[in-house]
């Protein structure tokens, strides 16, 4: 039979956008006898020369900092076929914190309680609940946008309005929300 070159992507499991550098580990049938480690180009996209007619496991080995390495994925190569693959990772949780502070004082205060919820303020996901001394850790939140709408807030402040913010892959975020007085 004659080799084959084909090529597969990584990209991040929620917006589609080719992942690099990857490493991938290409294995027998079985999934368990190593046969190539192939690293990707500044595109993301692995070539994997010289596949003979058969079924092949991949398996991510390196990533880039912040996601989760995916299951092995089984492949059929076919004879006289070049194949292209995609496969999809998923970032991992981050953490974050919430600052909630008085609007003339720039004090934080507290408790206060708010619904994070989705990028269209719409489907609520969690209640965050600030603690005494205007705070809150945020934990296990994936790489998106989000909405905090004001549920409960301290005597002598009102509800502000709701407030986006974004979470990026791999990094710590800080949300502050400033309580307006009536």
């Amino acid at each position: 039979m004659t080799p084959l070159t084909s090529t597969v992507t990584v990209v991040d499991s929620s917006t589609g956008r080719a992942l690099a550098p990857t490493v991938l580990m290409v294995r027998d049938s079985a999934c368990l006898r190593p046969l190539k480690l192939l690293y990707s180009g500044p595109t993301g996209a692995v070539a994997i020369p010289a596949l003979t007619t058969g079924t092949y496991c991949l398996q991510v080995r390196g990533l880039p900092a912040g996601y989760a390495a995916p299951p092995m994925k089984r492949i059929a190569v076919h004879p006289r076929t070049v194949f292209t693959a995609r496969i999809a990772a998923a970032p991992k949780p981050v953490t974050g914190s919430l600052a909630v502070v008085g609007d003339q004082s720039g004090q934080r205060v507290g408790p206060a309680t708010f619904m994070l919820r989705d990028a269209t303020c719409v489907r609520a996901l969690r209640l965050v609940y600030g603690d005494t001394a205007g705070a809150a850790t945020l934990t296990d939140i994936l790489p998106a946008t989000y909405c905090l709408t004001p549920v409960r807030v301290p005597a002598g402040f009102v509800r502000p309005a709701a407030q986006s913010f974004g979470v990026t892959v791999n990094r710590p975020f800080q949300v502050s929300v400033r309580l307006p007085q009536p």
